[in-house]
């Protein structure tokens, strides 16, 4: 068998160093409130984004810890390795802010949107909309069943009780770009305050954060290779494809693909130009209200939103559901493996070897009970 202390060992000092700065909040503007009331009045100056600064000191501990590791030599700690470079990148070009530096760590990590990509998500914006009212806020039942965050957050824990996942909360926080996201280094699902969800959306959203992103954690938690609780490099495009193929499977409607579309014609629009690009690329097919969010996430960390650049980051939504997709209808049998922890498609050679080598379990995976349950007459929210 394989000694997999040295790589734990490296994992929980990498850990415990990127604990202590949670560099997505860094990402967010501050400012956001204004950013987008300019953003939806054309006669409005374009307002600077305002962040909190990246601690010095933390980029200079992970750029030390690199150093260090370098000098290692021990099985799988190329896994140690990648992942600090990728949280290196990441906090640095957050730290400079330039469009050069932050669509350079976007490129390096999910590369750009192909052609074909985009075509594919103009695609599927050519499409009719489906005629939803749950999605209508101005339709009168559709608002007597919305839900807004806390009630959210006191929705969950009965779900995480159902799926047996210890240890994990659901909370409210003010700023955050995503409505609902989950962090798997504080075992929490967090929801933004200001949110609301129809109940049409919850059974898609409960498979989607918990059937997903945290039963992949939870399963992981328990692997002999401490990384798959919180991901190994590179695992985020299947990670998201997963979850919007089991998102699929219980809420059909199309409103999750053209989202996803958005996302990718908004990340090429953003290469190309800024906010105000952005903006006016997407309103070719939503209103403006709908569009600033993707719009905003496509410029996440940047200094200056006038000029071209991205982070590139939501491109993998898309492309991960049409690969986890075929992959999965290739290989079905794959599931278990992929819901064992947080790996992506790239890493199957290397889950298989840890399964033969006893260092890696699988079992029927436990987001099919929750598919099962949320199509029941009483879910599990209800408790």
């Amino acid at each position: 068998m394989t000694d997999l202390t040295a790589v734990n060992a490296w994992t929980a000092r990498l850990w415990a160093t990127t604990d202590e700065v949670e560099l997505s909040r860094h990402q967010t503007p501050t400012n956001l409130g204004r950013i987008r009331a300019a953003a939806l009045d054309p006669a409005t100056e374009a307002v600077r984004p305002e962040y909190v600064p990246v601690p010095p000191d933390h980029v200079a501990r992970l750029a030390a810890m690199a150093e260090q590791l370098e000098a290692e030599d021990a099985p799988f700690l190329d896994l140690v390795t990648q992942s600090l470079d990728s949280t290196l990148g990441f906090a640095r070009a957050l730290s400079d802010r330039t469009a050069a530096a932050i669509t350079a760590f976007g490129v390096a990590e999910y590369g750009t949107p192909s052609p074909e990509l985009v075509a594919h998500a103009e695609d599927v914006l050519a499409a009719p909309a489906a005629d939803d009212p749950t999605d209508d806020p101005t339709d009168e039942k559709a608002r007597a069943a919305t839900i807004d965050a806390t009630a959210l957050a006191d929705l969950v824990d009965p779900v995480f009780a159902t799926m047996a996942v210890h240890g994990w909360t659901a909370i409210v926080r003010e700023r955050s770009i995503a409505r609902m996201a989950v962090a798997s280094s504080a075992r929490e699902v967090r929801i933004r305050a200001d949110s609301t969800f129809s109940a049409a959306q919850l059974p898609g959203l409960i498979v989607h954060e918990v059937g997903t992103h945290v039963l992949r954690a939870d399963e992981g938690s328990r692997q002999p290779l401490h990384m798959f609780a919180r991901g190994l490099p590179g695992y985020l495009e299947t990670e998201e494809g997963l979850a919007t193929h089991h998102e699929a499977q219980v809420d059909p409607r199309p409103t999750r693909l053209r989202t996803f579309a958005l996302r990718v014609v908004a990340a090429d629009a953003a290469l190309r130009g800024g906010l105000a690009d952005v903006m006016a690329r997407l309103t070719d097919h939503v209103d403006p209200a709908t569009a600033f969010p993707i719009a905003i996430r496509s410029k996440r960390g940047m200094a200056d939103l006038t000029v071209p650049g991205s982070p590139l980051k939501d491109v993998v939504y898309l492309r991960g559901l049409r690969s986890v997709g075929d992959h999965l209808a290739d290989h079905p049998h794959d599931h278990p493996l992929l819901m064992a922890g947080k790996l992506g498609l790239p890493h199957l050679h290397l889950a298989r070897r840890l399964q033969a080598d006893g260092l890696l379990t699988t079992a029927e995976p436990r987001v099919q009970e929750l598919q099962d349950a949320v199509r029941a007459s009483v879910p599990p929210w209800v408790g």
